[in-house]
């Protein structure tokens, strides 16, 4: 264990990362994490291959400093846990000065309460897969790096105390897979967790960690040596194992045997193995154990509720969605309304494409890439649709489905596409929704619809967004186009 120490020790010291540490993955053989394709681009570090990083902010800035640290424990599998899920190895590397700069900052001499508060919260820790900052970086099995300011403010994401905890402390975390050395697939069997301190700015920050820095060969580096050093210390675990087992003669064993055939037939209980085997597990049991684990799913993950908005935040939610709506509004009325053109420019959905937008803009579901695409599929689904949909104000030939099972077929159908293409927004639903059950004015523009008041609406509200979310030194916008 003093290897892998010294490895999160070289990372503390060699770079601008002040904590790093090590979460091992647990699992039967048949629920093995492999790494797979998702909206982050990237690819997992050890074993070989190289390596994408998708930024969504950062923070860096210091020194090189002796290490706290903190031992680890065996790599054996947890106990009493099933399926894929994460567990702290116990194994954690922080600079000493790191405190000593944290009790100058805003938590003063509490950032050690704090810090202590995170190691207890890592102990009893057992995440699953998409569960909180590290389950999602399993869960992706990519780098992954997160602001966590953005990270904790953001709606979307389910956020854990540790999570709250890390961005009182720290800036950004950087999370890398370490795969394992048999190349089999790129399984994942541990991650490494680097912090960032709480000082730097987004600038530097990335022009340190970008993709072709030398601090991500170091880290690309650095796993691979994880990667042969966890091999080895499972390899020792192992022949301990079988050693252990080894340790009784055959003569010794045999008396065993004998000492326990013995008890068993003295309790009469032998007579009744040799008439029947162990009773299988029956359906109703199945269906007992099924519903105990979906009910229990009822009492909620325990996950911390998004923060509440401070006046600045709130104040710049309120500019930004007022002028958003204003600005396509102004334009309807003046341009559409007052010379009784049948075009419209607004629709009901901008309402929770604004709060997206302007509440929260660091939310994936906010990017233009998923408002534009999404609102492109639901659309074109629910346009589709409406040729097969019996209705009044239509009167298609191909008319077969009735309009109230339509109405819930054609959203079930958009957001599931949606999802199938990565591509998730929720206002577009809403839109699909709108035309649907339209009046004879959004009947008549068919698939003009598509373009005004959809993606033309849409664009005017995030060249609004970009404009005023910008001017807020805590927010970022957009975070991928």
């Amino acid at each position: 264990m003093l290897t892998l120490i010294g490895i999160l020790q070289a990372i503390t010291q060699s770079t601008r990362f002040v904590t790093a540490e090590l979460w091992h993955v647990h699992g039967n053989e048949n629920q093995r994490v492999r790494k797979r394709e998702s909206r982050v681009e990237g690819g997992g570090v050890g074993g070989g291959g190289g390596a994408e990083v998708s930024w969504h902010g950062l923070s860096v800035h210091g020194d090189t400093q002796e290490d706290e640290l903190h031992g680890g424990n065996a790599l054996e599998s947890g106990q009493g846990e099933t399926g894929v899920h994460l567990k702290f190895s116990g194994m954690r590397s922080t600079a000493a000065s790191f405190f000593d700069f944290s009790a100058q900052g805003p938590l003063g001499v509490k950032a050690k309460e704090v810090y202590e508060k995170i190691e207890k919260v890592c102990d009893s820790a057992t995440l699953h897969i998409g569960e909180g900052l590290e389950g999602e970086a399993l869960e992706r099995g990519e780098i992954e790096f997160n602001f966590l300011a953005d990270y904790v403010s953001n709606p979307e994401r389910q956020v854990l105390q540790r999570a709250q905890l890390a961005a009182s402390l720290y800036s950004a975390s950087l999370a890398i897979p370490i795969h394992d050395s048999t190349g089999k697939g790129g399984v994942i069997t541990a991650l490494l967790i680097v912090y960032l301190p709480k000082s730097e700015t987004d600038v530097s920050a990335h022009a340190y960690v970008k993709t072709e820095s030398p601090v991500m060969d170091f880290l690309k580096y650095t796993a691979q040596i994880l990667t042969g050093e966890l091999h080895k210390q499972q390899l020792l675990i192992d022949y301990h194992r079988v050693r252990f087992t080894m340790k009784y003669t055959l003569t010794e064993r045999a008396q065993k045997q004998w000492k326990r055939l013995r008890t068993i037939v003295m309790m009469g209980a032998v007579f009744k193995n040799m008439t029947s085997a162990p009773p299988p597990a029956t359906s109703l049991s199945k269906i007992v154990t099924w519903l105990r684990n979906y009910t229990g799913k009822f009492k909620g993950a325990h996950a911390m509720p998004p923060p509440k908005a401070d006046w600045s935040n709130s104040g710049w939610t309120f500019l930004g969605v007022f002028l958003g709506i204003l600005f396509p509004s102004s334009i309807n009325y003046h341009a559409l309304v007052l010379n009784k053109s049948e075009l419209l420019l607004m629709m009901g959905s901008f309402g929770a494409l604004a709060t997206l937008l302007y509440a929260a803009p660091a939310s994936p579901f906010a990017q233009p890439r998923m408002v534009f695409l999404g609102h492109m599929v639901a659309l074109f689904i629910s346009i589709i649709f409406d040729y097969f949909v019996v209705n009044d104000l239509t009167n298609f030939s191909t008319a077969f489905i009735p309009m109230w099972v339509a109405i819930a077929l054609v959203p079930a159908l958009s957001i599931a596409s949606m999802a199938k293409l990565g591509c998730i927004n929720p206002p577009a639903a809403a839109a699909s929704f709108i035309y649907l059950a339209g009046d004879s004015q959004v009947k008549n523009l068919g698939w003009l619809f598509l373009l005004m008041p959809t993606l033309i609406g849409c664009a005017l509200m995030i060249l609004v967004a970009i404009l005023v979310n910008n001017l807020s030194s805590r927010r970022k916008y957009p975070q991928f186009w």
